[in-house]
């Protein structure tokens, strides 16, 4: 599965949650004129395991803005929770986790995953972390670059996401 719009080969819809139709089939009128309803690249898959596969791949993708639908198929995770799997992590207390000091990369990565994981907007997260929405987008930013350039940093990350979402 690719999230980039212009090299995506195989696509794949779930509907109502439920109902999962994947292939190399593009869901555009034109296609569907051209295939007159018959096409084989297009099939319907959609048991349980088939399902929980591929809503596992969706939790696994950062999700394009332009794509708001794909994050309601994604579970939700409390900002609480993601503090508290820092906490545990870190090795703080939940103030010392969110109090705004130098060098506090527990924080920031609270923050990051906050935002990843909760689906919240950034004045809510902010509202945990004492900051306004802007400083979370600021935060987040920061936390992006540096997961870039950071080995040990990105799998820190991960191995809390698997913690926090243990499908991830």
């Amino acid at each position: 599965m690719e999230n980039k719009h212009a090299v995506a080969h195989n696509k794949v819809m779930v509907i109502d949650g439920e109902t999962v139709i994947t292939g190399s089939f593009n869901f555009t009128k034109a296609a569907e004129a051209e295939s007159s309803g018959v096409n084989p690249s297009k099939f319907l898959l959609g048991d349980g395991a088939f399902k929980a596969k591929v809503l596992r791949r969706i939790e696994r993708i950062k999700i394009d803005e332009e794509i708001p639908q794909a994050k309601r198929l994604r579970k939700r995770v409390s900002i609480d929770a993601v503090i508290k799997a820092c906490q545990l992590y870190y090795g703080k207390n939940r103030e010392e986790l969110v109090k705004k000091v130098k060098g506090n990369d527990g924080r920031q990565v609270a923050i990051y995953l906050a935002k990843i994981l909760s689906g919240e907007k950034g004045k809510e997260i902010g509202q945990h972390f004492g900051i306004k929405g802007p400083a979370v987008s600021d935060a987040i930013k920061r936390i992006e670059g540096r997961l870039e350039k950071e080995n040990k940093l990105r799998e820190k990350v991960e191995f809390l996401k698997g913690r926090i979402v243990p499908e991830f």
